[in-house]
This record gives structure tokens, sequence and C-alpha cells, in this order.
């Protein structure tokens, strides 16, 4: 599989050397010997139909006229088949008493055995026939036999002595068809244009005739053939190389279609192509093959002296350019792979990199979301900063609330005792200050203000004051927002005040009463050393 697509590569550029006006008549050619099984068949299968006919027929007749067909079609199909059928055609003949249709397929068979290459029978067949006994039509098939014989025999002998013979045998009997060939005849153009080129050498004119031939023939005719070889061998000859191989080609598509396997056309097309440029051996080789197993299939022994002339040098040029082909697919593969080796390790650098980028993405955003984490907790953070300068505006507020009382019940007292002092009601002012009741409405009112100031700026003092303690002294949480006395102590801590005398004044109680409440909370707490610390540091973060 990989040498037909090197080859296919090598064949598309090797077109490349061909000029561009012979590309089209190149390309048919090809797109028709991809297909010359396919019509080889289609002639096999027409042709078993006429050898059906031939078989089941018993009218010598009617057998006489399909045996002539089948020698028509096979003449230059395979060879042994038209030879064999003109030997039946003969044996009727001959049995039915007809010298006109045995002469006919002496003849053929004469004509048939010098295109395979055994001309020294033919030549005897054709002796042995009384030319001014025939027939017109025979006379006519009868120099065209002897023309063409002497013709092959000439090419093939290729003897000093013998060939010029031969050809001038060749001439006599085309110039003696020419008088029974007349102006209306189907062939007249033909081989007119035969008898001015080989006879008179006139090309130029004889091209006028050929072209004639060319434009009233079908393309599946001989003739068609045939004028398509002899102009691009003219043109050829004339220098006019682009158009005679464009000829040629068509001359071997001609023969495709005709199933003619004795033609020159293939080798003629590859000589043409290896003589324009070496380059273009691969085509040429491609060409000469053709001819080659056209050649052996008819056993046409002519074809194949010619072929193996022009097969050596054609095959030594294609070998020079498969040789430069192959260095250059060496180069080509040693690009590749460096290109390859350059690919992979761009695509390793470039792997490595979206690694790397892939890795920091990762980073950035983890990051991201340590940021965003972060933000939040800032945002957290600054809600409950907000609130704890709320709470603290609340506590300055209330303290503010309870200079304004303390400040209106210090005038209320002043005026009261100016009073008091004016109306010599000494006694009655001695009285109203010792009023036990008075003063622990304002004791009740101060420690009430405290206690809700105290738990709106460290709304979780209670239950992180209740960790410090014993399991076993440790108060359920109280939803009022009221402190106990030894609460109001730790509070007080919690604040600064360390002072027991100071913490007596606040509370309005008595410096022993305080000491004894300091002494009773020692021996509850977990940390009896580190207890006022552990205190301190209660509500470090202010929650809301």
């Amino acid at each position: 599989m990989k040498k037909r697509f090197c080859f296919f590569i090598i064949a598309a550029f090797s077109v490349l050397y061909v000029d561009a006006a012979q590309l089209e008549g190149l390309s048919q050619l090809d797109s028709l010997l991809a297909r010359k099984e396919e019509i080889t068949r289609q002639k096999e299968t027409a042709i078993s139909l006429l050898r059906k006919s031939f078989f089941t027929d018993y009218d010598h007749r009617s057998r006489l006229t399909v045996c002539r067909e089948l020698v028509r079609q096979y003449a230059y199909f395979q060879y042994d088949s038209a030879k064999a059928y003109a030997d039946r055609g003969l044996l009727i003949a001959r049995q039915m008493g007809s010298d006109e249709d045995a002469y006919y397929f002496i003849i053929h068979k004469a004509r048939i055995l010098s295109t395979g290459g055994i001309y020294d029978a033919a030549y005897r067949l054709m002796s042995d026939v009384p030319v001014t006994a025939l027939s017109f039509s025979n006379q006519k098939e009868y120099c065209i036999t002897m023309s063409d014989l002497y013709r092959r025999w000439a090419f093939y002998c290729r003897d000093k002595e013998y060939s010029p013979q031969y050809f001038k045998e060749s001439r006599r009997w085309l110039t003696k068809l020419m008088t029974y060939v007349s102006k209306n005849d189907p062939t007249y153009n033909f081989y007119h244009a035969k008898y001015l080129m080989e006879v008179e050498d006139k090309s130029a004119l004889a091209n006028i005739y050929y072209l004639k031939v060319i434009h009233q023939k079908l393309r599946s005719e001989r003739f068609y053939a045939r004028a398509c070889f002899s102009y691009a061998r003219n043109l050829w000859n004339a220098g006019e190389r682009d158009a005679a191989i464009r000829f040629m080609a068509e001359s071997a598509s001609s023969d495709i279609i005709a199933c003619t396997f004795d033609n020159s056309a293939s080798k003629s097309l590859a000589d043409f192509l290896i003589q324009v440029d070496p380059d273009n051996s691969i085509l040429a080789e491609k060409y000469i093959n053709v001819a080659l197993n056209d050649a052996k299939s008819y056993n046409n022994r002519l074809r194949l002296v010619e072929i193996s002339q022009s097969l050596i040098p054609i095959l030594t040029a294609y070998k020079a350019q498969l040789a430069r082909k192959e260095h250059l697919q060496f180069y080509a593969l040693i690009g590749s792979f460096t290109l390859i080796i350059a690919l992979l390790l761009a695509g390793w650098l470039i792997l490595r990199q979206y690694r790397t980028l892939k890795e920091n993405k990762a980073d950035i955003d983890h990051y991201n979301q340590q940021l965003t984490g972060l933000n939040h907790k800032l945002g957290h953070l600054n809600e409950r900063l907000l609130t704890t300068n709320i709470h603290r505006e609340n506590l300055a507020a209330i303290y503010i609330h309870l200079c304004s009382r303390y400040i209106e019940k210090l005038k209320e007292q002043r005026t009261l005792v100016l009073r008091k002092l004016k109306t010599k009601q000494t006694d009655d002012l001695l009285l109203r200050l010792q009023s036990e009741r008075a003063s622990g409405e304002e004791t009740s009112a101060f420690l009430d203000s405290f206690d809700r100031a105290f738990l709106e700026l460290y709304p979780t003092f209670r239950e992180e004051f209740s960790e410090l303690l014993q399991p076993e002294f440790r108060t359920p949480v109280r939803k009022t927002a009221t402190l106990t006395t030894t609460e109001r102590i730790a509070a007080l801590c919690r604040l600064g005040v360390d002072d027991t005398s100071e913490t007596a004044n606040l509370l309005f109680s008595s410096t022993q009463s305080i000491y004894n409440r300091k002494s009773e909370l020692r021996s509850k707490m977990l940390n009896k050393e580190t207890m006022w610390d552990d205190i301190k540091g209660l509500c470090r973060v202010i929650k809301a």
C-alpha cells in the first residue's frame, strides 16, 4: 500500500514536467486505462453473442457472414481467436464451394499472420492466391494485406539489404491499392494520406487528409486511431512536440476504446515523453508497460521487438528518476522527522507552560478564594465593629444619662439642704439624708443601668465567664439583662477596676463584703492562679 501511494505521488509530480496543453489528453488516456478491463469485458460480451450465433446457426451462408464479423472483431484483439475463425471461415467456404469467400479468409488469415509476425507463412499464403481471379473487393483487400505485410516485414528484419526492398514493395502495393480506392470510398482519405506520406513523401499534404479522417471517424474505429498515430508522427518530425504528444495520446485512447491490442501508440507516446524530458520517465514507464502487456497479450512479435528497443533507455531514466525521488524522499523524511521532533518539543514546552499556567491559575483561584473569604470576614468584622461602636455609643449615652441624673440629684439635694438650713430644719434634713429607701432606689437604678450597658457591650460575657468556673458552679444562661454581684465584680475587673475599695464604692457595698465575694469567687474558679488575667481576657472579640 505504501509503495502504491509513493508511486502515485511520484507520478503526480512527474506530470509537472509535461506541458499544460498535453495534460487533458494524458488525463483522458489515464482515465481510459483505469477502465480498460471493463471495456475489454464489454467487447468480449459482444463477441460472445456472435460466437453463440455462429455455433447455433445451421445455415452456411449465415455462419459465413457471422464468421467474417468474428474475424474482423478478433483481428487486432486476439491473435489466436482471429486465426481460428479465419480457418473456420475458410473451411465453411470450401464446403460451400465459394472461391471468393475462401480467398477472402485466406487473405485475412495472411493479414493476421503478418500482424502476429509470421511473415514467411503469410507470404506463402498470399503467393497461392490468384490475384487476377479475385473480385474487386478481394483485390483491394489483397493490396492492403500485401502492403502491410511488406511494411511490417521491413520494420521487423531491420536489414540494410532487405528492409529497403520490403519498403519498396510496400509502396508498390500501396500505389496499386489507390487504383481500387475511389474518392467515394470511406477509406479514401486515410489511404490517400498514407500514399502521400509513404510514396510521394508529402507529409504536410498528408496531414490534411489525416485530419479529415480524424474529424469523420469515431474514436472507436481503428482508422481514427491510425490517422491520429500517423498525424502525430508527422507533427513530431515537424518539431511540433506538444501537439504530437496530444494526438499520440488520443491514438492510444482510441486503441483502448476499440480494444486494439496490436498498437504502437502507447509505445510511441512513451518515446515522445522521454525525449521531451528524461524526468518524464515515470509516465513513459507506465505507457511502455501498457504497450508491452498489449503486445504480449496479442503475441505480436514486431511490437515486442520495438518495445524492447525503447524499454532500456526508458527504464534507465526511470531508475535514475526513482533514485532522485528516493533521495528527495530521504531528505523529506529527515526534514519531517526533524519537524516532528520540533513539534513534539514545542508541544512539550507548551504543555509544560500550560501546566505552569494551570498551577498558577489554581494558586490565583485559591488566593482569590482566600481573599474573598477574608473580604467576607473583614466585612463581618466591620459590621461587628459598627455594632460595637453602637454599643459603645449606647454605653456613652447611658453614662451621660447617669451623670445628668446625678447632677440633677445633687442640685436637688443642694437646694433641699439650703432650704432646710435657712428654715433651721436640721433634724428633718438629717432624717431625709439617712433614709435607706431613697438610697436603695438609687442603687438599684444605677446597677440596672450598669448591667444593661455592660451586657450590650459584651453580650457573651456571662457565657464566657461561666466557662471559667468549675462545672458545679456554672449557672444556666438567663434571658434577663442582669448580673449577679459576683458577675458585677468580674465585669468591673474586665473593665480594669482591680481595687477592692473602688469596686465596693461602685457597687454600693462595703470593702469587706467585696473582699469576701472575691475570696468566694476564687474558690469556684478552675484556674485560681490566673483567674483575674482570664477574666480580663474575656470577650476580646465582640460578637454581634
